[in-house]
């Protein structure tokens, strides 16, 4: 028996609290959907809506000031046949739940709102109800009484091998996001369905790149990823600045979706306010990305190939049994969307990039800059969630909260877990890496095939980069291009690799500079 919905309007009725910030970001998260929606902020709009429109599915704030929300749910249930009320609330205890069931409420949305967890819970309880409608018309066609009833309906639940897959055509998406690992990561799904990517790998690069589009009247990108966490400028003024360059353009608006582990309501209303739509929680999950993306990009460009089609989990084991410890294959494989030789890839430049990162950690916390040892822990948690290092991403966690609390004895203990969970990472990947570039010699050869052929100027020009960015590679790239530095500049060199060693990055970026220009006399 089919349900088809998907050609009709969806009409939802929201009431909501007019005076609370994130009641007014879900309106806005509706408003944007394809659904039709009713806003009822004030007691008559919502009880003419309830008495005169065919409502669909029907959310209510549980903090709303003019009417009992109880009650209105009630008059829901009675007056709208097979329409599910869902109440809006910001905690789980804010809710009376035996009050909410007696009163014909069928489930809760709970802050945070993401957006697609929200619009899944609409369709299927939308699903649910017109198939129950369906049945009950049938039945008393037929003088039988369906068993089903309306306050007790069961939840609909996506099976575990049921997946959507995605194909876009025509698509572009700029990916602002500083971190190779995440590059790769986000490349790899996001190609995989057919969308074109371009990387910023920061906030200025990105609005570098708009601007670009703009002189040279190229086609404009459909939706732009903003990693909220970037060196030389971060995701928030990156938006700013886009947002006043399309203005000043008189270009339409590109939607851009926010990449952040914190989906507070503090950090939705920063990002709403300048000028981002949406939100991906790190760490990335590959369904929940495009189903996302799906949301912002013109229909015409979305084939839907398979729609909830039922497919055969990928293999979620790798073609060995070597085990690195500290990485859990299977949940690494799935943020790899499957991909073997992307997660051995990632693992590979995590351990290129971050194998001295334990000093670091301790560094910063000894000399007190708490500011570079959270950013450094923020990148980490979503590292570890990206590769399967659960506890890596665990650790990092508590160590993030332990700053946040400003207590000294936690930070203490945080950082003494977070770098033995390291070092074991770290020695496990060391004791695999010919496993691990089994499938990366060509690759690896030709990196250190272009370090060789760079002139002097190139080589200082992307470690000044590396340092930039704070990545702990900047000490092997240096030991790397040493080679090539003349005698002339050895002692400059060696005040170099002790500034870059002590992760004294400002200072080494500044002896950088002065070396490049004397790269350019050399030659």
């Amino acid at each position: 028996m089919k349900i088809d919905h998907c050609h009709e309007k969806i009409k939802i009725l929201y009431v909501y609290h007019p005076d609370r910030m994130e009641e007014k970001v879900l309106c806005q998260m509706l408003e944007q959907s394809t659904y039709q929606v009713y806003l009822a902020s004030q007691k008559q709009q919502a009880l003419d809506a309830v008495q005169h429109e065919t409502i669909d599915i029907a959310l209510v704030s549980v903090h709303i000031p003019f009417m009992d929300p109880y009650i209105l749910c009630h008059q829901i249930n009675t007056k709208q046949k097979f329409t599910p009320t869902l109440l809006v609330v910001s905690s789980a205890e804010s809710v009376d739940i035996p009050k909410a069931l007696a009163q014909g409420v069928s489930d809760l949305i709970i802050s945070p709102y993401i957006k697609q967890l929200i619009f899944a819970r609409i369709n299927n309880y939308i699903r649910l109800f017109k198939l129950e409608s369906l049945l009950k018309s049938k039945s008393r066609a037929r003088g039988v009484e369906s068993a089903t009833h309306k306050q007790s309906p069961l939840p609909m639940v996506k099976d575990a091998q049921t997946h959507k897959q995605y194909q876009f055509k025509d698509t572009r998406i700029l990916l602002a996001e500083d971190n190779e690992v995440n590059q790769q990561l986000m490349n790899n799904i996001l190609a995989q369905s057919g969308i074109d990517v371009d990387i910023a790998n920061d906030g200025q690069g990105a609005v570098d790149k708009i601007r670009n589009v703009l002189k040279n009247n190229q086609p404009m990108y459909d939706l732009i990823l903003m990693d909220l966490q970037m060196p030389v400028m971060d995701g928030f003024a990156a938006s700013h600045a886009i947002n006043e360059l399309l203005e000043q353009e008189n270009k339409p608006d590109i939607p851009i979706v926010a990449i952040t582990a914190h989906t507070s309501v503090h950090s939705r209303e920063k990002c709403l306010r300048t000028g981002m739509v949406d939100f991906l929680a790190k760490p990335i999950d590959p369904e929940a990305c495009l189903d996302m993306v799906s949301q912002w990009i013109h229909s015409e460009k979305i084939e839907q190939a398979k729609k909830d089609s039922l497919c055969l989990e990928k293999s979620v084991s790798f073609s060995t049994n070597i085990q690195i410890p500290e990485i859990n294959f299977k949940i690494g494989l799935k943020r790899a969307a499957g991909n073997e030789s992307l997660l051995k890839k990632m693992l590979l430049e995590f351990y290129s990039s971050y194998q001295h990162t334990g000093g670091q950690l301790q560094q910063f916390n000894k000399e007190g800059k708490y500011e570079d040892l959270r950013v450094m822990t923020h990148t980490l948690k979503g590292l570890g969630g990206n590769i399967g290092a659960e506890n890596l991403h665990q650790n990092a966690l508590l160590l993030e909260q332990a700053i946040k609390k400003n207590s000294s004895e936690d930070i203490d203990i945080s950082i003494n877990k977070l770098v033995e969970t390291i070092d074991r990472l770290m020695n496990g990947i060391k004791q695999n890496l010919d496993w691990l570039e089994e499938k990366q010699p060509t690759q690896q050869s030709s990196n250190k095939g272009r370090k060789k052929d760079q002139s002097l100027k190139s080589a200082f020009d992307n470690l000044y980069t590396i340092l930039d960015q704070g990545r702990t590679s900047a000490t092997d790239y240096f030991r790397e291009l040493a080679d090539q530095i003349p005698e002339s500049m050895k002692t400059d060199a060696k005040r170099l690799e002790s500034l870059i060693e002590s992760y004294d990055y400002e200072k080494a970026q500044l002896l950088v500079k002065r070396l490049q220009k004397e790269a350019i006399c050399q030659y």
